[in-house]
């Protein structure tokens, strides 16, 4: 398929058109989908680049969406802007016609046109053979995935019986998490040292994070950036000694004890900081294969590392 003989009309996603980009999430992703908390997501305007991706629509209808989200990454004091892939999706009524492939090189033109150096993601099973060889993208690893499992009766899941019980249960988690909520708000990711690069984070990042649901604490020492959704996902925790890092995932599990919360999840670009340190504790899993494409050559992709907290979902 190309712009000659396409069947579909695109547009570039805008404000006016978001709520089309909610449609498709719904009739193929999930129909549940929170509109607040995408719109949320793409509120990029702290960067002052936001909208990058294109819509299709069959007689009117969105049926199709490939998208980014813009990010500054770092690495040896450099910053640059860069997009992580999210959020491409077809219709199942409209899937192997190449539309997929299709909008993601539009899009992949949108990102040049914008000055943008870098395109990353993870890619899941269904679309990494797409990525990986129709739109070229370069595989860089493989996160690790961590799960602790903590022994406790399951409130945070059994809260949701009710409208009472999610309420209440709100309350009392926010009473918990209140006694480490940490005033000084930005730390650096753990990833990034003298050959390694990450996405860069200041004041206006954890501000657009914070509205996705995530925050930073302060607990054992530890200064740690983390959310609640059903389980307790670290986005990252700052450098620290290993045994503090350790001290910190024992309170951790005293806390989801009291949250009455089962597992704590973390995951990581493989051989980074923390890899490094709880590999020596824990059994990690092979997770999302890392991938991506550069088109300047500032920052290199095989140079950038990950923690769960980038991920655009967290």
């Amino acid at each position: 398929m190309d712009d000659e003989n396409c069947p579909y009309r695109i547009e570039r996603v805008t404000e006016n058109n978001f709520h089309d980009v909610v449609t498709v999430f719904r009739d193929v992703f999930n129909p549940n989908a929170d509109e607040t908390f995408l719109r949320k997501k793409y509120a990029t305007d702290y960067l002052g680049v936001k909208y990058i991706g294109y819509l299709a629509y069959n007689d009117d209808y969105p049926i199709g969406y490939h998208g980014a989200i813009p990010f500054l990454v770092e690495l040896q004091g450099k910053t640059q802007l860069a997009v992580q892939g999210c959020d491409a999706m077809t219709h199942p009524k409209h899937n192997g016609r190449g539309l997929f492939v299709y909008l993601g090189k539009k899009t992949e033109e949108l990102i040049k046109k914008e000055g943008i150096s870098m395109v990353y993601g993870w890619p899941n099973q269904k679309s990494s053979l797409v990525y990986f060889r129709k739109l070229k993208w370069t595989k860089t690893g493989t996160m690790k995935r961590y799960h602790i499992r903590v022994s406790t009766l399951p409130l945070s899941h059994a809260s949701k019986i009710s409208s009472l019980t999610t309420y209440t249960y709100t309350l009392y988690q926010r009473l918990i998490l209140n006694q480490f909520r940490q005033t000084s708000n930005v730390f650096s990711s753990s990833v990034i040292d003298d050959e390694h690069g990450g996405l860069h984070r200041n004041e206006a990042f954890f501000i657009y994070k914070r509205a996705l649901g995530s925050d930073i604490y302060q607990i054992a020492g530890c200064k740690i950036w983390m959310k609640i959704d059903g389980a307790l996902l670290i986005g990252d925790i700052e450098h620290n000694s290993e045994a503090n890092i350790l001290k910190l995932l024992k309170a951790l599990q005293r806390l989801c004890r009291l949250l009455g919360i089962q597992e704590i999840r973390f995951q990581c670009s493989p051989d980074c900081f923390l890899d490094k340190i709880l590999s020596r504790h824990y059994v990690s899993h092979d997770s999302w294969e890392i991938g991506g494409k550069n088109f300047a050559d500032i920052i290199p992709l095989e140079k950038m590392q990950f923690t769960y907290g980038d991920l655009d979902t967290f």
